[in-house]
């Protein structure tokens, strides 16, 4: 849908990315914040299970604890010396939705990219007010073939609507009316095993970003609203309109998506034309522990030997634990 510019209110639109307080519980796991920090990087793996699933996949479970200075964690399987599996987090996407109760204000993309994704957050502009008054929502790990504004695509994860055909309605609370403006940011890690071609179909605006595997702090997912790789960048109003990606050659990246309504109409899509698997960030402060589970895409036997191994990824470079488990 159009947006309509209020005087010189709604001017030139910016570009990208992220703050995430990890305090509280998202997606079943705690990721907490604090001051304690020792000085270098240590994790202790604690415990670890696999267990085979009638589907031909494995299902994982693994401990950790954060016995070093704060940073994310990670989650590799080797089997027969070779690496069968890697998680930079827990399974899925997660994102937040800021809404305001009015129409025809698309909010300025620097205020989504600075914006927390924790419940209560919100940022102001043009006299008008977005507000994250739910706790954040996560995706699936890995998208599905599914109905986007009319057309099947492929491997998608996110498919939310109004008043178009497809797709999903966006989760009331916290938009109360599809009419009414909201964004949305969506932050994680992508794991892309061969090259891939990401695709979008937004009403009004978005922008995909994304940037290889690495620390990153919690004000700075991508290095800061002028990430040079942008995949999409469409932060303006219009009816719903599909867009591509250049081709993203395989690796592990952090990724963004920033996304917003002005008013009217709307679609929030995302889907990519090869199989991708999307982790969220598991922040862990110096003494914390976490359990974190996963369906990994691997067929495993029952009593076959593997390797497990936790990282964690800091500001003081970075550590791993080990542990051998054997299928139950």
């Amino acid at each position: 849908m159009k947006v309509k510019a209020e005087g010189n209110m709604v001017g030139a639109l910016i570009l990208i990315f992220i703050v995430i307080i990890a305090s509280g519980l998202v997606a079943g796991y705690v990721l907490l914040r604090g001051s304690q920090v020792q000085s270098g990087a240590s994790i202790s793996l604690t415990s670890a299970q696999a267990a085979p699933l009638a589907n031909g996949e494995t299902y994982l479970t693994v401990s950790v604890v954060n016995t070093g200075t704060a940073g994310y964690v990670s989650i590799s399987v080797y089997s027969g010396g070779s690496k069968v599996f890697f998680a930079p987090g827990a399974s899925g996407l997660i994102y937040q939705i800021y809404y305001d109760n009015n129409q025809w204000y698309a909010p300025p993309q620097n205020l989504v990219y600075s914006a927390s994704l924790s419940s209560g957050t919100s940022f102001s502009a043009y006299g008008q007010t977005w507000t994250a008054s739910t706790p954040t929502y996560t995706t699936s790990e890995e998208g599905t073939s599914q109905n986007v504004n009319g057309q099947t695509q492929p491997y998608v994860i996110n498919n939310l609507q109004v008043s178009y055909s497809g797709g999903e309605p966006f989760p009331n609370p916290p938009v109360s009316n599809g009419w009414n403006s909201y964004a949305i940011k969506e932050i994680g890690y992508a794991v892309i095993t061969q090259p891939t071609t990401f695709y979008v179909d937004i009403d009004d605006g978005g922008i995909l970003g994304y940037a290889p595997y690495s620390y990153s702090s919690e004000t700075s997912w991508l290095g800061g609203t002028l990430n040079p790789a942008n995949l999409i960048n469409e932060w303006h109003g219009e009816g719903a309109t599909e867009y591509s990606s250049p081709q993203v050659q395989p690796g592990v990246y952090a990724i963004e998506y920033d996304w917003f309504n002005g008013g009217g109409p709307a679609y929030f899509s995302l889907w990519s034309s090869a199989p991708v698997y999307y982790y969220s960030p598991v922040l862990l402060n110096t003494g914390q522990s976490v359990t974190l589970s996963y369906t990994m895409p691997v067929t495993l036997t029952a009593g076959q030997n593997i390797t497990v191994v936790a990282s964690v990824l800091t500001p003081a470079g970075s550590a791993s634990s080990t542990t051998e488990a054997v299928v139950a």
